[in-house]
Parts: C-alpha cells; sequence; structure tokens
C-alpha cells in the first residue's frame, strides 16, 4: 500500500522539540511517488527553519521505506547519528512507528499520513495505521491508538483493562498499558497525561497519488 505524507504544520512540530537540546533528521522517500519528490529540499528546509530557532541538528539522511528498514538503517547510521536528544522523522505513520520500536529515544513525527483514494476505496489498509490525517504519535510514545487499542480510543485505557490486558481477548495487550510503558520508559508520563482531541475524520482522504 502506498501512503502519502505532508508535513505538520511547523509551529506544531517546533512544539514537539522545546524540550530538545539537540536533533537528527530522518526523512523518508517513500512508497509513492509524491513522497519522493523534493525529498532533498524537505529536508533542508526544515534544518533551516530549525536551527533558526536555536535548536542543534547532529545530521541528517534520506532513506527509502523506513516502514520496512528502521533497523537497519539506524545501524547504519549509528556512527552518524551522534547523540541527539531525540529524532525528527518525516515520514508516515508506518515509518515513524518503526523507527520508535527501532531506537531507545525520543521519536517525533514531522508529517501526517493519508492513503491513496483508489486504495482506500478497495478497503486495504496496512493495521498500524489508519492514516488519519491527523498524527498523533507525539503524545503516545510512536505507538498508534487507534490500531493498537481494540476500540481505537484516543484516550485511555478503559475500564476493561485488568493485568495489562484487553477485555476484548485476554491474550490481546491492553494497547493503552503499552503505551504508558513506552511513555514511562521514555520519561514522557507528563505528555501521557495530554487529552487528545476527538478526530476529524474528514481528514482521513484528502490525497491522490498521481
Amino acid at each position: 500500500m502506498m501512503i502519502v505524507f505532508e508535513q505538520k504544520p511547523f509551529e506544531e512540530i517546533l512544539g514537539y522539540l522545546i524540550n530538545d537540546k539537540s536533533i537528527f533528521i530522518l526523512r523518508c522517500k517513500g512508497c509513492a511517488r509524491v513522497n519522493q519528490a523534493n525529498a532533498e529540499s524537505d529536508l533542508m528546509d526544515m534544518k533551516g527553519r530549525i536551527e533558526e530557532r536555536g535548536i542543534g541538528i547532529t545530521g541528517s539522511a534520506i532513506k527509502g521505506l523506513l516502514c520496512m528498514k528502521a533497523k537497519s538503517v539506524l545501524e547504519e547510521l549509528s556512527e552518524t547519528i551522534g547523540n541527539p536528544t531525540s529524532l525528527l522523522i518525516m515520514a508516515c505513520g508506518l515509518g515513524v512507528q518503526s523507527v520508535a520500536e527501532a531506537t531507545h529515544k525520543i521519536v517525533h513525527p514531522a508529517c501526517n499520513s493519508f492513503v491513496d483514494k483508489e486504495i482506500l476505496e478497495l478497503g486495504k489498509r496496512e493495521y498500524r495505521c489508519r492514516t488519519c490525517g491527523d498524527c498523533v504519535l507525539e503524545f503516545t510514545g510512536g505507538i498508534c491508538p487507534l490500531t493498537v487499542c481494540s476500540k481505537g480510543l484516543l484516550n485511555g485505557p478503559c475500564g476493561g483493562n485488568s493485568l495489562g490486558k484487553c477485555e476484548v481477548s485476554r491474550e490481546i495487550d491492553c494497547g493503552w498499558v503499552l503505551i504508558f510503558e513506552r511513555m514511562k520508559k521514555l520519561g514522557r508520563l507528563k505528555e501521557f497525561m495530554s487529552f487528545l482531541e476527538p478526530k476529524d475524520y474528514r481528514k482521513i482522504q484528502k490525497k491522490k497519488i498521481s
């Protein structure tokens, strides 16, 4: 499946970086041609605007298919990343989640994700990303609550959680417990307490790949 991503408003991204002394920027070329276009200029623009705000950048890179190759990409870049406070990921929700799984660093999403209209109409959707057009991975440790929670709750856990398991099935981990544990490990429980506003699902389909 091809996912289209577009940059979040810069001030929103800047708000994510407010406690960071330095960052590493990783831009995905993506699977769709629209994601591959202007990759270099997108990255350079982001670097320039962030540096203007006094935030250090330890380095940057453009790599393909972070959703599938995040671990190997981070291993390849291990000597050049340095020791940033966090990683800023210019990629779709799948790419951000994959990077978050492959590092102990804080990972910030720089983009929102959309899916190709024709693929959406066929009902094909990668189970880890709803391509909702308003990514909240910043507040959930790089774990999507819409897909990891059996009820798709934006705020949780619900009352059905018991011993870290979901009431839908005791063989299923409670998604919000997983999010809590990830945020705790990252030292970001303050952000975990943020209330996530209801989704505007009119954003879920705005793009069509040419």
